[in-house]
């Protein structure tokens, strides 16, 4: 007749299937560690099941997810940035599917949420540039304003967000008129680029119903209004203004419904 299990040997049973279950079963961490090469091309279907198991659905099927994945962030990056896509694609023909798919590899470990994906496409394609590209600057900037558009729009009102900076109200400086840029390009796509045409702009997501996503092109005053609720310090182009004019300047923002009447 066989003795029960002392507790040392329960222990040591209990650990020695704590570690067969930690083997057996991945961690999301380990699991999307050895997903995202197979995602991105750097490994095959038989390494990544040989690590993480076989595939319940089958080999075949687990590749044409690879497909999938690819192609659904092909739709993320091209709808999402749209004005950039129409540019690469009809001035560097054949470019577009080898950007998504640096940009895919260069932010693996960017957030796993589709919407947000985009977050760091404006800085890739500027350092692309850098490296040589031959791409114009028009192209990372279309990207920053489309994706502030997005951001502003999905942003939640939330009033201890205070006015929302980089939230729901995002202050830019392009030297490529981007908002002219993206409608004429959604018209015809011929549309050539125009020369450079330096403007600051403030894009957000009104304070006010029915809550649309704006663009508002401020006057001086309104910027050194804008510094001045920020706390910053104010540039010398700035600061000669009366205080009367500077005041004015906050009012106008306020009934635009880029900041709010209160804090």
């Amino acid at each position: 007749m066989s003795s029960l299990p002392t507790k040392n040997q329960s222990t040591k049973a209990s650990a020695s299937g704590g570690e067969a279950l930690a083997r057996a079963e991945p961690t999301l961490e380990r699991f999307y560690g050895e997903i995202a090469p197979f995602l991105f091309g750097e490994t095959s279907v038989g390494a990544v099941e040989q690590r993480l198991g076989r595939s319940a659905s089958g080999s075949d099927n687990l590749e044409f997810y690879r497909v999938l994945v690819r192609r659904n962030f092909d739709r993320i990056l091209s709808e999402l940035f749209v004005s950039v896509h129409t540019l690469v694609t009809r001035d560097h023909p054949g470019l577009w599917p080898q950007l998504v798919s640096d940009y895919l590899q260069a932010n693996q470990t960017g957030p796993r949420d589709p919407n947000l994906f985009g977050l760091a496409f404006s800085d890739f394609l500027a350092a692309r540039r850098d490296q040589g590209g031959g791409y114009s600057p028009a192209l990372e900037e279309l990207a920053d304003y489309h994706m502030c558009s997005y951001l502003a729009a999905s942003a939640q009102d939330d009033p201890e967000e205070g006015d929302g900076f980089e939230v729901r109200l995002f202050v830019r400086g392009y030297t490529f008129p981007v908002i002219e840029i993206a409608k004429a390009l959604a018209k015809d796509r011929a549309t050539p680029l125009p020369e450079p045409r330096p403007a600051t702009l403030f894009i957000y997501r009104s304070l006010h119903p029915p809550h649309a996503v704006r663009i508002h092109w401020p006057t001086a005053p309104q910027l050194a209004a804008l510094a001045r609720r920020q706390g910053v310090a104010l540039p010398a182009s700035l600061s000669g203004f009366e205080v009367d004019a500077v005041d004015d300047g906050l009012a106008q923002l306020i009934s635009a419904g880029v900041l709010r009447a209160e804090l």
